[in-house]
Formats: C-alpha cells, sequence, structure tokens
C-alpha cells in the first residue's frame, strides 16, 4: 500500500474546515455534531471515493470492525462521500454500519474540496482521513492512493488523550 501521511488537506495543528453535510439518515450534521452525539473526544473523518466499490466496501468494514474499540477510545466516526444520501442509506444498511456516512453530493465534492481530498479530473473523493480533536483541530493524517485500502488499526492509537 502507498502511504502519504499528511500529503494533502489540512495539515496537522491546523483547524479543519467546518461543513455540514446530509447524512444517510436524512439530517444534516456537522463533524462536530456527529462527535457529540456519540459523547467522543474526537472524529475520525473519513473521505472515500465510492460506495459499493470492492476498496471502499472493505475499508468501510474493516472501520465496522474497530468501531466499538475506536468509540471506547474517544473516537467517533464519520464518513463521507460524493454519493447521494440514499445510496450511502443503502450501503449503510447492507454493511449494518454502525457510524454516520455523510454525503457530498451536492453542491458536487464541496466538503471534499475544502478538505483537499476532491479528485477534480474523475469527480470523487479521493481516500483520505483525518482525525480531528474536539475543537476541529487536526491532529493526524492519512491519504492513500486510489485501489489502495487505508489500514484504519493506526487510529486505534490515537483514540484519547489529545
Amino acid at each position: 500500500m502507498t502511504l502519504e501521511t499528511g500529503a494533502v488537506g489540512p495539515q496537522v495543528g491546523a483547524a479543519a474546515p467546518s461543513l455540514c453535510l446530509p447524512s444517510h439518515f436524512g439530517e444534516a450534521l456537522s463533524f462536530g455534531e456527529c462527535r457529540l452525539r456519540a459523547g467522543a473526544e474526537q472524529i475520525l473523518a473519513v473521505f472515500f471515493p465510492f460506495a459499493y466499490s470492492p476498496v471502499c466496501t472493505a475499508e468501510m468494514e474493516q472501520l465496522a470492525q474497530l468501531y466499538d474499540d475506536l468509540l471506547a477510545g474517544g473516537t467517533e466516526v464519520a464518513a463521507v462521500s460524493c454519493d447521494p444520501k440514499y445510496t450511502l442509506a443503502a450501503w449503510a444498511q447492507d454493511l449494518r454500519l454502525p457510524f454516520v456516512l455523510l454525503s457530498d453530493f451536492w453542491p458536487h465534492g464541496a466538503a471534499s474540496k475544502a478538505f483537499g481530498a476532491f479528485d477534480e479530473r474523475r469527480g470523487f473523493a479521493q481516500r483520505l482521513t483525518f482525525l480531528l480533536d474536539g475543537s476541529g483541530v487536526v491532529v493526524d493524517t492519512e491519504h492513500s492512493l486510489a485501489g489502495s485500502k487505508r489500514d484504519f488499526t493506526r487510529f486505534l492509537n490515537r483514540s484519547g488523550g489529545f
């Protein structure tokens, strides 16, 4: 897997852009609201290209397996793609995902662009991950190239204590 830490988007120590996106449940949520609803200290913001694609499905399945441990360590998960909320809702139900999926469908890719995650040429979010503290400051990042699955276990050790 090719991994670039801190390669694009807001860097460690910088404030993350604020956003409010439709969730797969239909309500508009910010990362901060997702974090607060879960009673978590921080949020793992996971940008991904496409629901139902093989690599993205494998990533979301891994996050679902790690979710209880992440949450126990003070980290909530919110995953973002440019898919419509209805696609995300069906996919979340199919995979039984315990965390929220946020739709960056319209205006197309606006949140992904704000995070430096939007691939202008191909029209989707790249595989970027941002760990944000309770103040919305970036404390860790990961960028995985197209077709390369991220390993989210590295964020288990980053939970809590910020």
